[in-house]
């Protein structure tokens, strides 16, 4: 091989080469971004109209059901989902992975822009088109408190000292406050002296907006001067605002203070925010698409540190949390494998060669190839993640393996041959040189059904595949060039030598007995082999299985709900008991709350009374013995007991992070039409469901029966005063919940001016009734005169999955895998009474389970192809890879197995491991029946040569196989954050890797003597068919040669 040549030839130039990739990759790692997990694109993007003050069933009649029929239509859609509530129709489109999303976004557009203006309501706005993007959800949270200062100073004085420097900071998308009422004027009108007066609220809007006015109206010139003529009429202060004139009636002039009061104050409280009890301001850090999520919050704390001495006195920031640490943890502890993988796999190589200095020429090629592999990943725009240094440490064993055969071969003819150093170096290495590029070739392919599979799990496993592939052939480059010439440089006849030690020696005397008597009982070989083999498959079909595995980490969040209709006031109340009761778990390190906060079954932050989120820390691992499912567990079952709580859910923020179903693996649809019907079926389900054993946090998305005072108008009688249903509802929403009229500006801030009727007035139905209405004419009715209040109850939300209507269960699995719940919920769901045209489907973590298992076993089947491909064309023959490649379902029993007897799940992890295996295992059975041909060529019987090639190669294969297994070892038994995530792929690798070797040791051999004779029959058949003449004669006894078929 020329570059093997060039090598040995030109050692500096070779040196400088090897320099010029350790330079350049050095300087891609520190560029690289550091993440948790890859950037993923998701395909979704949502549509959001908003209608303003009208209710859920409107919103699904007038927009959600326009929309959906027009965005229908376009390409690629591969789920359409709504939510219709008050005010807002939320629809969101999800597309098969791999769509251009611009592309996607542009038809959306396209397709809306096609509907008429007049087929919208009248006070409806236009749709707009947003892309879900993971970062979006936020970085870090910190909670800002002060002794002294109420919720909403410490908000104030977080958005004026914290809010425009934290934005500010390289990499921050958005900064979001929460904790306190904003500052605002509020206008209290009183609904009696405004009756008294002959005036209707919107009287009252209308002249504040057209009082507080300022306006440029043009220049006037006056000699040389040219002035700019400036109209003042907004207000200079608050006292202003009470003094102007509404009107006159019967000589009186009205000023606003005769019919209301004004209040410079702060609006109601929307959420409270406590941290370890007390009040406080949450802060939370938004970073934009891409960015470097552990330098954006290195960045935010040092600004933070920067403003603390122009802080108030007495205030405190502290961390809520924040995703950097988890990942430093992460990628820490990866790193931590990663080099115990590289000292193990050192370690095996001194055992087996005894020398220094082949040890180092081998071992040079870890870190270059790992370095190495930072500059494609730079180049490709990956991240260093958890998945891509996962992929590093799996590589980190199998780093060895080209150079171990290429200085294997170089000692080979030193000591057969007696050439020097740098002869046996190039001939040596130009030898095996196509050798070692097929076996990289066959790991490196079975990663290509992974780049091309769609799914969720092949984003994210896609980094896993590109490093080992990039590292690899690193190492493939490291093999051929800076091997080649250290060991024409370095290496010595002394050794050379296979220093032949009692243990090895005994081991290839016993393995040459095995051997022989495996050769000579054949069935009774593969009998037992496939025992083992069909054994794993009724394993693999009993077995746990879930999505992926649940990360355990140390910040988690819990969620309460309390009646429908509780106050917010009532839900701080029980919130407080909740977080006493936190705190006083021993494992807990702080905790913080927001309480009127919810995030949805959508994944959007939503007001609601009667919830709660709280945020909570505990001691590092070292310092606690419980894990976090068991922590949760003791505070879900005493917050359960506190009267008034009527749900928990428990939220993984890591999974939740990744857009699963509002961090709940478990969702359960129910379609159907009539939202009374399926407001009982929900009702059922949740029943039902709530005996499944190991299922949790079960949580209804459809609330049917929210207290709500209903206003049905007389259409006639509005018809004839010629009044309009939006008018009057407008007025309404005014009237009860305030409308702002105007902003009144004060030292560049500008606030809020509000008008409602005072609270005496809206506190009662017949208040509502009361409402004063000015007809088109000018006179005076009450809302009773052309409507109707009554307490009802309707729907909260309407959901909708591909045009029809649906409720979705959502649940947790405790101490369950995911599969045997869903398999239960299945079984306690079939006998429920469907009416006709209703039905129930099963999605969340469970469709994305099945899905990626189904495109997993696909990858598989079509890496194993693959494969055989490259070793048919290594070989150029078409028998010995298919006897080579009996190596594979071995690997997969042993896979199998470990995994099954370390009590893990069946998941997207460890059957990332098995297709893998199928590129790894093959690798010991081509040097194995490599060297069976080489031995028949030379005129040796086949089951002596399968003996001597056995007992000849035991060593190098035992060799690489170990290197790969130790490299592996640290990913399997370190512990750490993200290490549920590693150790099922390491677990299903080391499993196959040493099942399937010793297997290789003995059922290759036996299928090769068992192919072999099959294949001679089959010639044999075929002479007589086309040589009948021949073969009578005696012409074509002879046995081919079946090295080369």
């Amino acid at each position: 091989m020329y570059l093997v040549d060039f090598s040995v030839r030109r050692a500096v130039a070779a040196t400088m080469m090897t320099l010029v990739i350790i330079v350049l990759g050095t300087a891609a790692f520190f560029r690289i971004p550091i993440d948790l997990l890859p950037d993923l694109k998701f395909p979704v993007a949502t549509v959001f109209t908003e209608y303003e003050g009208v209710g859920p069933e409107e919103i699904e009649n007038s927009i959600t059901k326009l929309i959906e029929g027009a965005v229908s239509r376009v390409d690629g859609v591969k789920e359409i989902r709504s939510r219709s509530e008050r005010s807002a129709s939320i629809i969101t489109l999800e597309f098969e992975w791999g769509t251009n999303m611009d592309l996607a976004v542009q038809s959306i557009r396209e397709e809306l822009d096609q509907i008429p203006d007049f087929a919208y309501p009248d006070d409806a706005e236009r749709p707009l088109i947003a892309r879900f993007d993971p970062t979006d959800i936020p970085l870090m949270g910190m909670n800002i408190s002060g002794e002294g200062n109420s919720r909403a100073q410490l908000e104030k004085i977080t958005e004026d000292y914290l809010e425009d420097p934290l934005a500010g900071v390289e990499g921050v998308a958005d900064v979001m406050i929460f904790g306190g009422p904003p500052r605002e004027i509020l206008v209290a009108v009183d609904q009696d002296k405004l009756t008294a007066a002959g005036m209707a609220l919107d009287t009252v809007v209308y002249r504040l907006k057209g009082e507080n006015y300022n306006l440029s109206v043009g220049n006037l010139k006056e000699g040389y001067k040219d002035y700019l003529v400036r109209a003042l009429g907004e207000f200079d202060n608050v006292g202003e605002i009470e003094n102007i004139v509404l009107g006159a009636r019967s000589g009186n002039t009205f000023r606003l203070k005769d019919v209301a009061k004004v209040y410079d104050t702060y609006g109601e409280d929307p959420v409270y925010a406590r941290a370890n009890l007390k009040p406080s301001a949450q802060l939370f850090v938004i970073k934009q698409s891409g960015g470097n999520t552990v330098q954006i919050s290195r960045r935010v704390w040092e600004k933070i540190e920067e403003l603390k001495p122009h802080l108030p006195p007495g205030l405190e920031i502290s961390k809520s949390f924040d995703t950097a640490d988890y990942i430093n943890r992460a990628i820490g502890d990866v790193w931590s494998s990663l080099a115990w993988g590289g000292v193990l796999t050192i370690i095996v190589l001194y055992m087996f060669l005894h020398h220094i200095r082949p040890v180092l020429i081998i071992g040079l090629a870890i870190p270059i190839s790992l370095l190495a592999s930072f500059l494609p990943m730079f180049l490709t725009g990956m991240t260093i993640n958890m998945i891509s240094l996962g992929g590093l440490t799996l590589a980190v064993g199998m780093l060895v393996d080209n150079a171990i055969v290429v200085l294997e071969n170089t000692f080979r003819h030193m000591q057969e041959k007696g050439e020097d150093r740098m002869t046996a170096a190039s001939r040596g290495a130009g030898e095996v040189g196509m050798a070692i590029a097929a076996s990289t070739l066959t790991t490196v392919g079975v990663f290509v059904p992974i780049v091309f599979t769609q799914g969720l799990a092949a984003r994210i496993f896609r980094d896993l595949a590109l490093t080992v592939t990039f590292s690899l052939c690193a190492s493939l480059f490291v093999a051929v060039t800076l091997v080649p010439m250290m060991a024409s440089k370095l290496l010595s006849i002394r050794e050379s030598g296979e220093k032949q030690i009692g243990l090895f020696s005994g081991a290839k005397k016993i393995y040459k007995k095995l051997i022989a008597w495996v050769l000579d009982h054949k069935f009774v070989t593969l009998t037992a082999a496939n025992a083992l083999w069909l054994a794993s498959v009724y394993i693999i079909i009993v077995m746990p299985k879930e999505f992926m595995p649940t990360a355990n980490d140390e910040t988690f969040m819990v969620e309460i709900e309390l009646p429908r209709g509780t106050r917010l006031e009532e839900t701080d109340k029980i919130t407080a008991r909740i977080e006493n009761l936190i705190l006083k778990t021993p494992e807990v390190k702080d905790e913080n709350a927001i309480i009127g906060l919810s995030d949805d079954s959508g994944g959007e932050e939503t007001l609601d009374s009667k919830r709660a989120m709280i945020i909570i820390n505990l001691h590092d691992q070292s310092k606690r013995t419980r894990t976090v499912e068991q922590v949760n567990d003791d505070i879900r079952n005493r917050a359960l007991q506190i009267p008034g709580v009527t749900k928990y859910n428990f939220v993984n923020l890591q999974s939740h992070s990744m857009g699963s179903s509002g961090g709940k693996p478990i969702e359960v649809k129910i379609f159907g039409k009539d939202l009374d019907v399926l407001s009982k079926l929900s009702s059922e389900a949740a029943r039902r469901m709530n005996k499944v054993k190991g299922l949790v946090d079960i949580e209804e998305t459809f609330v049917f029966g929210s207290p709500e005072i209903q206003v049905r108008f007389d259409r006639e009688r509005m018809a004839q005063l010629g009044m309009e249903v939006a008018r009057v509802a407008r007025l309404m929403e005014a009237a009860v919940d305030g409308t702002v009229a105007s902003q009144y500006r004060e030292l560049g801030e500008e606030i809020d001016i509000r008008v409602r009727l005072a609270e005496t007035n809206r506190d009662s139905v017949p208040d509502l009734n009361a409402i004063t209405l000015t007809t088109p004419t000018g006179s005076q009715i009450r809302l009773s005169d052309v409507a109707r209040a009554e307490i009802g109850s309707g729907p909260v939300r309407i959901f909708r999955d591909d045009q029809k209507r649906s409720v979705s269960l959502l649940g947790n699995t405790l101490d369950r895998d995911l599969n045997s719940v869903v398999v239960d919920i299945k079984k306690s769901l079939a006998s429920l009474d469907l009416p006709m045209g209703y039905y129930v489907t099963y999605g969340g973590s469970y469709e994305d389970m099945r899905d990626s298992m189904t495109q997993l076993t696909l990858a598989f089947l079509l890496a194993v192809v693959l494969v055989y491909m490259i070793m048919a064309a290594s070989f150029e023959s078409l028998i010995h890879p298919f006897t080579i490649m009996f190596t594979v379902p071995f690997a997969f029993t042993g896979a199998v197995w470990a995994v099954y007897l370390c009590g893990m799940t069946l998941s997207v992890n460890s059957g990332i491991g098995i297709i893998m295996l199928a590129g790894i295992i093959v690798n010991n059975g081509i040097v194995l029946v490599d060297y069976v041909n080489q031995l028949r060529v030379k005129g040796m019987e086949i089951k002596q040569a399968l003996i001597e090639a056995g007992a000849t190669r035991l060593r190098p294969i035992l060799m690489t196989t170990l290197t790969t297994i130790l490299g592996l070892v640290p990913m399997a038994v370190m512990g750490g954050s993200g290490s549920e995530m590693r150790r099922p792929l390491a677990v299903s690798l080391i499993g196959g890797l040493t099942f399937g070797t010793v297997l290789t040791l003995l059922v290759v051999p036996t299928a090769y003597y068992i192919n072999d004779a099959v294949a001679h029959r089959i010639y044999l058949l075929f002479m007589r068919i086309l040589h009948p003449g021949e073969l009578a004669a005696g012409g074509a006894t002879a046995k081919p040669d079946m090295t080369k078929k």
